[in-house]
């Protein structure tokens, strides 16, 4: 949803002439809720330069990026102070193993993966102002001049953290080599079938299925502090293995097609559908998600991007030719107002249920832990009284056994003595 918003924004920027309707529902979607929360170090009062190019004129984008992303950035920066706190309190409290504990957890969870679902979700909106600003940086001023910092910053990381991303998921491992004593027909049949037993029947492993195991095999894991930009797709190919990258090269695009094609609105409106064209029928084709839920969203996302798209190629035509009557260009407006906010329901009801189903599958995965700790206490406490009854139970056999014994010997003692002869003294006559 936060990503079909920045695409709308960056929309906007298209330079032909959108209807009124169009315009005014952007500035509504557009507006900021948080204030300009660095405005006390502004020695203009607000009163910054606005860009004189194009769309970013019409839009009223101030040539100072404080002033357009403020709240992005200060979002950005609680979260590093968060983790920067994190880490001094991990040093100060490092021989208490449970508060140490604690402070890890929340370490592992904002270092770096938070951070970087916040950094690169504001990636157009960062990316575009801070381009915007070092092209019409023109104040003088202590707020103008971190706001210049802040952009060369972001340029810079944003960059930086392109090569990190390519460089962390197309790590290789070093493969051992092949052995050379086997024939070529040998390595061909090891290659073609793997034979995995189960009992008495034999499984084929196709060659497919055995070049995609070793290909998985041969890149080394994404770590987990960064686990973001891989967890959602599909290691398949290197189309997939890299989706995380390739989506935000597509956004990169879009933001040089805004930023240097100004004066060329109905060209920008071609490329923009071509690109989205492009992008759905790759995706279409590979499928890099493991969700199908996100799948259908971004087939959508991308989808509704090509009918803007159209939209827009329609109406900068109709600036060159006039052939399109006032009230069919109001219709346009119309139908892009109702395809976001359309778009953007199904956006939040499709991640509403991903929600639900997360949380439905967390609360499973609790009650299954408590039942087997639960289970293994009522074991440790049951099993000293079936000790007991065991022990007793041995016992009475003993002393059953024992009685059992005695009676056997005083039948085979009666026994004995009835079978013995008597022999009587004769009386003589």
């Amino acid at each position: 949803l936060i990503g079909f918003l920045a695409e709308v924004d960056l929309y906007k920027y298209i330079n032909v002439p959108f209807p009124d309707n169009f315009n005014l529902f952007c500035e509504c979607i557009a507006a900021n809720l948080l204030p300009n929360l660095f405005a006390d170090f502004d020695d203009n009062d607000g009163a910054n330069p606005n860009s004189t190019i194009g769309k970013f004129e019409f839009w009223g984008v101030s040539a100072t990026m404080l002033d357009n992303s403020s709240a992005a950035i200060f979002k950005d920066l609680v979260v590093l102070g968060i983790i920067v706190a994190v880490n001094i309190l991990m040093v100060i409290f490092n021989k208490c193993p449970d508060l140490y504990s604690l402070l890890c957890k929340v370490k592992n969870l904002l270092m770096w993966n938070l951070f970087l679902s916040f950094y690169l979700g504001d990636y157009s909106e960062l990316q575009l102002n801070a381009m915007i600003e070092l092209r019409e940086h023109s104040v003088s001023s202590l707020y103008s001049n971190v706001s210049l910092a802040f952009s060369i910053i972001i340029v810079v990381t944003y960059a930086l953290l392109k090569i990190y991303i390519l460089f962390i998921l197309n790590r290789k491992r070093r493969m051992p080599p092949r052995p050379q004593q086997r024939s070529p027909l040998t390595q061909s049949r090891e290659r073609r079938r793997w034979y995995i037993q189960e009992g008495a029947g034999v499984n084929t492993i196709s060659e497919d299925k055995l070049n995609h195991a070793l290909a998985q095999n041969s890149f080394y894991p994404v770590p987990q502090c960064v686990a973001i930009i891989s967890e959602d797709f599909l290691p398949k190919n290197a189309f997939t293995r890299n989706f995380f990258l390739i989506t935000i090269l597509e956004n990169f695009l879009l933001i040089l097609l805004v930023f240097f094609f100004q004066d060329y609105g109905l060209v920008q409106a071609i490329i923009y559908t071509i690109l989205a064209i492009i992008y759905v029928a790759i995706i279409a084709w590979q499928r890099p998600y493991k969700s199908k839920f996100q799948l259908v969203i971004l087939l959508i996302n991308q989808i509704s991007k090509v009918a803007m798209g159209i939209i827009a190629i329609m109406i900068g035509v109709n600036e060159k030719t006039n052939s399109i009557p006032q009230e069919s260009i109001t219709q346009m407006g119309n139908a892009l107002i109702l395809l976001i906010v359309i778009v953007i329901g199904i956006n939040l009801v499709i991640a509403l249920l991903i929600t639900a189903v997360e949380v439905i599958k967390g609360i499973k995965r609790i009650v299954n832990q408590i039942r087997l700790h639960l289970s293994k206490k009522s074991k440790h406490k049951s099993l000293p009284k079936r000790t007991k009854a065991h022990h007793r139970t041995v016992n009475q056999r003993r002393v059953e056994g024992t009685r059992l014994q005695s009676r056997s010997d005083i039948s085979k003692r009666s026994f004995i003595a009835s079978a013995t002869p008597s022999f009587t003294r004769m009386e003589p006559i």
